[in-house]
């Protein structure tokens, strides 16, 4: 009869307990997690219903880690910070001199490609391609 109290008691720690780096839990996208390449941008998304790609030779790298940082090649003032996702936006809190914050729209998001636009240039957005590195 015990052995059988046990059992309940067991199940409920066992889901009670929780892995602190799961992304989910950060309501971040286990899809988004790990390092990207910034690999095509397209200009003019707003006037132009079918911009054309713009090749991005030696891209920049991002890596966005599943506790909420991230590191980047882009530039000096951006080379990292944290970031959050809200509902199909991606913000990034660069932690620079200007503590700029970017906030980028999730067009598509998969396993192996991201697609962002751009929403702090007004009318114009640009978008932006990202091909995934490694996990």
């Amino acid at each position: 009869m015990k052995k059988l109290l046990l059992i309940p008691i067991l199940f409920l720690i066992i889901i009670g307990c929780t892995n602190d780096k799961d992304p989910k839990r950060n309501n971040i996208p286990r899809e988004i997690v790990g390092k990207w390449k910034f690999a095509q941008y397209y200009d003019d998304m707003v006037y132009d219903i079918t911009p054309d790609p713009h090749i991005v030779v030696d891209g920049y790298n991002l890596i966005l880690n599943s506790d909420g940082t991230f590191t980047s090649n882009e530039s000096i003032e951006h080379s990292g910070g944290t970031f959050s996702v809200s509902e199909s936006f991606l913000i990034l809190n660069y932690s620079n001199v200007y503590n700029e914050t970017k906030m980028r729209e999730i067009i598509y998001l998969n396993d192996s490609e991201m697609f962002l636009s751009s929403i702090d240039y007004g009318d114009f957005r640009m978008g932006e391609r990202f091909e995934k590195i490694s996990q």
